[in-house]
């Protein structure tokens, strides 16, 4: 989960920079190829919101 922290990060110090970047779809693929589990949309917004699942 690094590699997406590393992104997210840069999203919140240069958001001019990282605009393109969609932090929710990062986060699917991340956890679909490491994990092989589907992430909801609206998972994946409460991870990058550092908060737990919903249920």
């Amino acid at each position: 989960e690094e590699a997406l922290q590393i992104l997210w990060a840069a999203q919140l110090f240069h958001p001019e920079r990282f605009a393109d970047v969609d932090m929710i779809t990062k986060t699917q693929a991340f956890y679909k190829k490491y994990y092989g589990y589907d992430l909801s949309k609206e998972n994946a917004q409460q991870i990058l919101k550092g908060l737990p699942p919903l249920k």
